[in-house]
């Protein structure tokens, strides 16, 4: 091949080059990116949702969104969803709900779904809600009084309880009831008969006990929930509920005041008719006392206004007698007075013994014995008779003393020892009777 015919191959060549290289296309390389998907509407759990934490599970729910591949579940106790969480776990796009079974501690827990498309998000923020997962606090610690042995309180008083808080969070308030017997279900006798009182702290005060018999007080607290915006107690209340009771139980008895001690007059005492003062000791407890007077030793017989109360707090009685044997006891009745009145005492009854004595006729002293006057006022005199009040003047015309003169007898007055009587000419006999100082037993012999 000759010089020529060499360069037209090559110009030839170079031509089908050309003519090659501009019939084909000119790629250049491009990365298409895929869409972020938009957030998966939340369903449940609703936000601030409360949960009390012995469920079996969270159940939670979202809508799916269309170009979704996976979805990411998050639960944190953190506002932000930030690490660490609790829960995070990826889900295939079919899944729109899942049920967590949580070991979780209590507390304010934040949650979202951040739907995913070949590696693009759609993030979280502004679509985070939150819940509680709680439980209800145990039961107070009652401090006082103790236990056991079981206390015992008389009627009327007002036992006064005391307990410690419970652990594991902070108490909002303490509900109590008060039941007899020792079912708790029983209506309760403080505040509501079905929900007791509340709110009430401790030490707390029970009302008097009207009444003798077992009586069970029981305390529980409900919790104060997490100091979070947007929570409602009532709300969280309504699902934690109230903790466990504390509870005691104690007796109530009746007591009364033994018989007090006898002080006058003494046992089988002789004493004459009239006013006699009663008295006796004090007794423990004791707010008024009762004298009990009979004319049998059963004490079945009272005298007229038997028994005598003389008051709150007196301890004597001035009761009048005439003649006769009695028979006394007093009894008391304790300072709130809801048990009625203890026993009479002592036992046997103390006996007295009431005897008429009247005072023994005074000696004359004038005039003598056989005088003779002249007629006109004579002054009668006499002396004194031991227990005497009055004396009266006896002046009869025969000496059998059965024909008394107009007048006689006379009385004088209290304590007075002479009388003036005029007389006429005639034989007389005169004699002088005194009656006792309570004048009950009626006039002496003259």
């Amino acid at each position: 091949m000759n010089e020529a015919e060499t360069a037209g191959m090559i110009l030839r060549r170079r031509h089908f080059q050309f003519l090659l290289v501009s019939s084909l296309y000119l790629v250049w390389p491009l990365a298409v990116q895929a869409a972020a998907p938009s957030k998966p509407p939340l369903v449940a759990p609703a936000n601030y949702s409360v949960f009390k934490n012995i469920s079996p599970h969270v159940h939670f729910q979202w809508q799916q969104v269309s170009n979704a591949t996976n979805y990411h579940l998050y639960v944190s106790a953190n506002a932000g969803l930030s690490d660490p969480k609790v829960h995070n776990e990826t889900l295939p796009a079919t899944y729109y709900y899942r049920d967590v079974y949580p070991n979780w501690p209590n507390n304010v827990y934040y949650w979202s779904v951040d739907a995913e498309n070949a590696g693009q998000f759609s993030g979280v923020t502004g679509n985070i809600r939150t819940f509680i997962l709680d439980t209800p606090l145990g039961a107070p610690t009652i401090t006082s009084p103790a236990a056991s042995p079981r206390p015992v309180y008389s009627v009327g008083a007002r036992p006064v309880i005391s307990w410690a808080a419970p652990g594991g969070g902070a108490v909002n308030r303490y509900q109590a009831r008060l039941v007899s017997g020792t079912n708790l279900n029983s209506p309760s006798l403080i505040g509501n008969p079905t929900n007791g009182a509340e709110p009430v702290y401790s030490p707390y005060t029970l009302p008097a006990m009207l009444n003798a018999g077992t009586y069970t007080f029981a305390v529980r607290a409900m919790k104060q929930m997490p100091s979070v915006f947007g929570y409602s107690q009532s709300t969280y209340e309504s699902v934690i509920g109230w903790g466990s009771y504390a509870s005691i139980t104690f007796d109530v008895v009746c007591t009364t005041p033994s018989p007090p001690a006898l002080s006058s007059p003494a046992s089988n005492a002789t004493l004459s008719p009239g006013a006699i003062m009663f008295s006796w000791g004090a007794s423990n407890g004791a707010n008024r006392y009762r004298l009990k007077i009979c004319t049998d030793s059963a004490m079945s017989q009272n005298i007229t206004g038997s028994p005598f109360e003389p008051g709150i707090g007196v301890r004597q009685k001035d009761v009048t007698l005439s003649s006769g044997t009695y028979y006394w006891q007093v009894g008391a009745i304790g300072t709130n007075e809801l048990c009625g009145w203890g026993a009479y005492g002592p036992s046997p009854a103390w006996r007295l013994n009431i005897v008429c004595t009247v005072p023994s006729p005074p000696s004359l002293t004038g005039p003598a014995n056989n005088s003779t006057l002249s007629p006109g006022p004579v002054t009668f005199s006499w002396g004194t008779s031991s227990g005497a009040n009055r004396y009266r003047l006896k002046i009869c015309t025969d000496s059998a003393m059965s024909q008394n003169i107009t007048g006689s007898p006379f009385e004088p007055g209290v304590g007075v020892r002479q009388k003036d009587v005029t007389l006429s000419s005639g034989t007389y006999y005169w004699q002088v009777g005194a009656i006792g100082t309570n004048e009950l037993c009626g006039w002496g012999a003259y």
